[in-house]
Formats: C-alpha cells, structure tokens, sequence
C-alpha cells in the first residue's frame, strides 16, 4: 500500500514551540512556523480557536541557532524582529518597536511588574543582559557584559533581581557554565546592578534554567555538579543549597538555543514541576519542596517527548509528541488532554505508523551504546527490511521518542530506522557525554558501524541494504564511516556534513567557535589530529554511492564543505549526488525544499541501495 505520508504533507507541518502562559489575560502562548514565518499565537479559552498574534511579523531570537523568540506577562507580549524588541498588549492592538535596530536579540523576559523587559543583545559577537522599559521611552542599557555569553534570563517576582546564566570559550554551556544573580536598584527610569553573585556553576559544572519561586524565597536551577542534570533549590535569604531527590534521568539538557525549559514552580509554590528524561522518554514530576515528596503527575500515555510545558493553575499546558503522534500544543488536566494545535494534518498520516523502541548494544570495547528504533510498517512476507541508520548532530543531541517524520515516512516504506545515540549524546549523563571528548570522528563512527551490526546479528534488518545517514556533524560521521569501515554500508547521505575541522574551526559561527577545542584538540598544537579525523584526509577512500545536500546560505557548515567531497567523488567517478538548494541555512524549511529532499533523496535509494 502506497504510504499517505508524503514529502508534501511533511512539508507542510507546523513547528510548535514553546508554550507560556500569561494568568491576567488566561492566554496560552506558543510560536507556529512553517518555512522561514513564524508566528506568535494565543488560545485565551480551552476550546476555542486560536488567534494570530503577530500576522505581520516572523518572530524569531537571532543569536546563535535561535530561540527566546517571545515573552509574555502582564496583560503583554514582547517578541523579536529583525534585531529589534516589539511590545504588544495581548487582547489586540498595534505592534511597537521599544528597542532601537542595533544588533541581535533575544530571549526577553518580562518583570513581574510589567515595567521592564530584560533580554540577550549580541552585536559584533559582544554578548550583554540588557534592560528597557516596557514602553521603549528611554535608550536600553547594559546590565551585564564581559562574558562570552548569556542565556535564560529570569527576574524575581519583586522586580528586584535577574538571574542569568554565563559561560565563556572554551566552554560550551553544557560543560561549565555559571548562574549569577544581580540585585538590581532604581534610581533613574531604568534599574542598574547593585551587586552581583555567582550563586552556582564553574568552568567544569553545567547549570540550566534558573526560575524564582512565586515568593522569591528560592531559585531553582538544574545542575550536572553529581554526573546528571539535578533540579537543586537555593534558599536566597540563607544562601543555603539543596539537590532535591528524583528518579535515575536528567532534568536539564545542552543549552543549544535560548528559550530552553525544564523546570517549572506550581502556582502555590509549594512543587518544583520537572520534566525527567530517562532512556529517552519524558514524564512530569511535581516536587514537594517541603517534604521532598515525589508524585508522578497524569499525564495521557501516548505523551513521550516533552519539548517544553508551563503550568495553568492547577493544569499544565505542554508542547510534546510521541513516536506516532506528531507535535502538538495540548492543555492536560487530571490526565485528560485538550489539544489547542497540531503540526500535522493528522487524519492524512499512515493508519498503521511505526512504534519506537529505546535499545542499547555493546561495542567490541565493551562500551553500552544507545539508540531509537523504528521497524518498518508493513513488513514484507519473510524479507529483512533494508536499514537507516541515522547520525544525529550536535554532536550533543540525542535522539528521543518523539515524533521523527523522516522516520516515519521511511518506516512506511519499508525500511527499519535506528536513530543512534552515540558515545557524546546527552539524556544520559554528563560521563556519557564527555567519552567524545577527544575522539569525536573515532566513538561516534565506531558506535554508528556497531548499531548496523548489532541490528544484522539479531537477523532484524538486511545486511546488504544498510545506509548511514546524518547532518552537520552527523554528516561528518557519515563520511568517516564509508571511509573507515567499507562494506558496512551501501551508500551514504550527508545533510551539510562536515569535512574539513580546519576550516570548521576557521569558519563557523561564534557559538561553537571553540568547540572542537574539548572534541578534537586546540589548535595549533593538535593540527595532526584535526588532519587525522577530517573527512577530506580520507575522503578519496569513500567507494560507495553518497548523496549530499546543502544550504547556500549555511553559515555554520558552508557549502565549502560539501564541495570538497563532492569534487572528490566526482574526480575518481563515484556515484554521487550533490543538491544545493537556495534560501536555505543550517537545516531546511521551505516547503518546495521539503518536497525536493524527500524526492531526490527516495529515488537516489531506489537506485543505489534496493535496486
């Protein structure tokens, strides 16, 4: 049977992210993309359909990969447009612009008096916490600087403090980062710091999403200082700490955009809410903060993923998805779901969608290595189904059961699908995380080759029909492992895969501009390893048929990086396929991008792999 779920129907799903609530107008908030247009939109009561806030503006936090597009509070929504910050009263009104075009914003936050709005500026790679007031009448000021970098800004609920986090090169945010809290003082239209703490974190220990509770006695936090991310209490008046009791997981994640969120107070203040990601699954936690109780809060069973949530009185709002249920916005009460939006067009997707499984396999050095997999539905009569195994990037990310269109779309058609959660891969501790370090091009390309294994030894998939799969740096995995281990698989497809770390290191993007300083070595003194583990040194190994694609406009992984593989394929006459499409950055989001990916990607397949 011809499956429904088809590149056009992918292409025209929604992004739904980040849900907030606004108690003075009882709006439920979340952003809405589809290509390059986002926009903010708002249910003010469960039930009825919800409003466009922001028809003429594609809302969107520009530093780094993006996120911390919006705030609301107060009756008022604050969001970012090109390099600006705009005020908006949620039951309706104009648009205005309360910061002056200079530079990148994000992540605003609104005081909980609803006079200020503190948010992230970047100009000329110089990182600040600044702060305007709500209606924009005076110039924005400076509150923090000297830093490489801040995310997740929070204020007090008197208006009183921010909390931030800081970090600095060579560090990313998930390997040492601090929480600060700056007291502020007003004397002038605008608040100023009076004095400035640094309440957790180092260059070793990882902190994640400060929140005040809704008295201001406690800031919350997530810290990996014991191996995971914990949610940890500070009783501000006693300077005291204490890490709460929770089940095996985390309760942070890597700091990759801005925006991100894991914990949550309940109204009362009385719970820290959680989110718990154990084996790659989520659930939701309700905290005592008294007692330390643990209570497992109802959640509907299909609810696997949790992107992020806010709580709603004595309900919380959630933005999730599951392996065979696309993302959605839903509000759950006593267990019970009421869906506000959907990405998809859900009634048009397969009948019969593939579950996902967590599994772990053993490496040859006896390392335990994880992954997501999908089995084919349908499955052909007596027949192994060919193989993807696909490279998530980051290379700190993990792949979660949640909703995977591209999963699902092949596993429609026949093909077994294994999302590898290799060696470096968050979701499991911070140990996990750092046995890349140093061996990123090496682990990762050994446990992608031992999950192909893995899957044909158990006799689940067929062993002359495996493909490997990735971007970015999942796309330099994929070029390692057709150099390094031929015969494992029977072609290769590249989304903006690294190839050369020399010019990655020279080229990318300020966030991650000394990354490969804990993946790979400093330079210059680890040059032979950055030769060593760069795709082009091996790249005139490569035999099997790769398929490339890349964004013209990508400034992390530039298309000078796919060019050097493709002009090697084609020099020594190796079937390949190279796709560059225009518009396009970092990741695709045009439909007609969409569609074409899909397609190409599907018939090139047909050709080289179950022909």
């Amino acid at each position: 049977m011809k499956s429904t779920l088809t590149p056009q129907l992918i292409s025209t799903a929604l992004k739904l992210q980040d849900v907030q609530y606004d108690a003075e107008t009882n709006a439920i908030v979340w952003t809405e993309s589809r290509g390059k247009q986002t926009n903010v939109m708002a249910c003010f009561e469960v039930g009825q359909a919800p409003v466009n806030l922001t028809p003429e503006y594609s809302v969107r936090g520009e530093i780094g990969y993006g996120g911390g597009a919006y705030s609301v509070r107060a009756g008022m929504l604050v969001f970012c447009h090109k390099g600006q910050l705009y005020r908006q009263a949620l039951a309706g009104g104009v648009a205005k612009a309360i910061t002056p075009s200079y530079g990148a914003v994000s992540a605003p936050v609104i005081s909980a008096d609803g006079n200020f709005v503190a948010y992230i500026h970047e100009q000329d790679d110089v990182a600040a916490l600044a702060v305007v007031d709500i209606e924009g009448r005076h110039w924005p000021q400076k509150l923090l600087q000297g830093d490489d970098f801040y995310m997740q800004p929070c204020w007090a609920p008197d208006s009183n403090a921010l909390a931030v986090i800081a970090w600095n090169h060579p560090q990313m945010p998930w390997d040492g980062s601090e929480l600060r809290l700056l007291n502020l003082a007003y004397a002038g239209p605008l608040p100023h710091v009076a004095s400035t703490a640094v309440v957790a974190g180092n260059t070793e220990t990882s902190i994640f999403q400060p929140c005040f509770s809704p008295t201001g006695e406690y800031l919350a936090y997530a810290s990996d200082a014991t191996g995971s991310w914990r949610p940890t209490i500070f009783e501000i008046s006693k300077n005291a700490y204490r890490q709460l009791e929770v089940p095996e997981g985390e309760y942070g994640m890597p700091g990759w955009i801005q925006g991100m969120q894991t914990l949550a107070w309940s109204s009362s203040g009385s719970e820290l809410i959680v989110s718990r990601n154990h084996q790659a699954q989520y659930s939701l936690l309700g905290l005592a903060v008294e007692s330390g109780a643990v209570r497992l809060i109802e959640l509907p069973t299909h609810i696997t993923s949790i992107d992020n949530f806010v709580v709603v009185g004595s309900d919380v709002a959630l933005a999730y998805s599951s392996a065979k249920i696309p993302p959605r916005i839903s509000v759950v009460s006593n267990g019970a779901e009421t869906v506000l939006a959907r990405s998809f067009a859900e009634p048009l997707l397969p009948k019969n969608q593939a579950d996902a499984e967590h599994i772990a396999f053993t490496t040859d050095d006896g390392s335990t290595v994880y992954g997501v997999l999908l089995m084919p539905t349908p499955t052909g009569a007596n027949e192994l189904p060919p193989l993807i195994v696909n490279i998530h990037g980051g290379p700190t990310s993990q792949a979660r059961l949640a909703f995977d269109s591209t999963a699902q779309y092949f596993a429609s058609r026949g093909w077994a699908y294994l999302a590898v959660n290799y060696r470096g891969s968050t979701g499991y501790g911070r140990a996990y995380v750092e046995k890349l370090h140093g061996r990123w091009g090496e682990a990762d390309v050994a446990d992608a080759v031992y999950a192909a294994k893995h899957l044909i030894a158990e006799n689940r998939v067929h062993a002359d029909q495996c493909v490997i799969a990735g971007g970015s740096a999942g796309g330099m995995t994929v070029y390692l492992a057709l150099a390094n281990y031929p015969g494992v698989f029977k072609a290769g497809v590249s989304r903006y895969g690294v190839a050369d770390l020399f010019k990655l290191a020279e080229d990318t993007h300020k966030f991650e501009a000394r990354y490969l300083d804990t993946l790979i070595g400093k330079l210059p003194e680890d040059a032979e390893r950055y030769t060593a583990l760069s795709p082009m040194t091996h790249a005139d190994k490569i035999q099997d048929p790769v398929i490339l694609f890349q964004g013209a406009d990508d400034v992390v992984v530039p298309p000078s990086q796919s060019e050097m593989i493709a002009a090697s394929l084609k020099a020594r006459g190796i079937p390949y396929e190279y796709h560059v499409f225009e518009g396009e950055g970092h990741g695709f989001r045009k439909q007609e991008t969409l569609n074409a990916y899909y397609q190409k990607l599907e018939r090139f397949l047909q050709k080289h792999v179950l022909s």
